[in-house]
């Protein structure tokens, strides 16, 4: 995630942007250093500044201290309050009408944004505002049990990985086959609480920032494809690419595959080599 980082410099704005010379009067001496004559008087080197301090704001409430490491119910509704008055800032900060954009900066932002502007900037208000109903959900009980999930979770891992070494030394064919059944049944629960795990909205709230970065890149590269919560949208061909998921996931996933994977290779080695005994 990034951090404390310049999003877009006022050379790279100044590199994309050709001022439309309709708007020669409205644009004033904006593109120049000085204030635009569109109602606000805006000065493009602080417009740079408040767009930077904007996404920064929404990466550092995204990436928040994890729900995970809270310790109570006070420390609980603490995160809660300060994360929603922050949304609620970030979310009216989403509005763009006739008067601002996007942050709050000058009405010329309308062209560096593009012709996806308005959409992303939706995607990137209900991405806040999802955020927002879920954080006012969030209760006590539910958060103790998805810690108690993930604190199981690893006992299980460790359980199966000392397991399978065992029974790889093991030359007991008996005893082998004890093991290989008690793997098996950690495997089974281990699956069951992967799935849980993943589909738990308190480990969808601790993965938003990789779908805010997504539609953030969108914005300072207007060309690029548009990017959902769901998955990618190519804007040329229409066509999806669920990928948000895998990139939100995969440690989970390949761990817990590989797990899987490990255990077919030592089932098949077991009946090969002692199912005769």
């Amino acid at each position: 995630m990034p951090k404390k980082k310049e999003f877009i410099t006022e050379q790279e704005f100044l590199s994309k942007v050709i001022p439309d010379p309709k708007n020669r009067e409205e644009d004033g001496e904006y593109f120049k250093g000085g204030k635009c004559n569109y109602g606000g008087e805006h000065i493009l080197k602080e417009d740079i500044a408040e767009i930077n301090r904007f996404f920064q704001n929404i990466f550092d409430t995204l990436n928040a201290k994890k729900p995970r490491d809270l310790k109570n119910e006070e420390e609980l509704e603490t995160w809660k309050s300060n994360q929603i008055n922050t949304l609620n800032d970030l979310i009216s900060k989403c509005n763009q009408d006739d008067k601002t954009t996007l942050g709050n900066c000058c009405l010329a932002w309308k062209v560096y944004w593009g012709k996806f502007g308005a959409r992303k900037t939706e995607e990137l208000k209900k991405l806040l505002t999802v955020r927002r109903m879920s954080v006012e959900k969030m209760k006590w009980v539910d958060l103790e049990k998805y810690i108690g999930d993930l604190r199981r979770f690893d006992e299980i891992r460790g359980e199966i990985s000392n397991l399978t070494k065992s029974e790889q030394l093991e030359q007991n064919p008996e005893e082998r086959k004890r093991l290989r059944k008690k793997i098996t049944e950690l495997e089974n629960s281990f699956l069951l609480l992967e799935e849980s795990f993943l589909n738990s909205p308190f480990n969808e709230i601790e993965n938003q920032e990789a779908t805010a970065m997504d539609i953030l890149n969108g914005f300072l590269n207007p060309n690029q494809s548009s990017i959902g919560r769901s998955g990618r949208t190519n804007e040329q061909d229409g066509t999806i690419n669920n990928n948000n998921f895998w990139n939100r996931n995969k440690d989970n996933l390949l761990i817990g595959g590989g797990f899987f994977i490990l255990s077919l290779i030592a089932t098949l080695i077991f009946y090969l080599f002692y199912s005769d005994n």
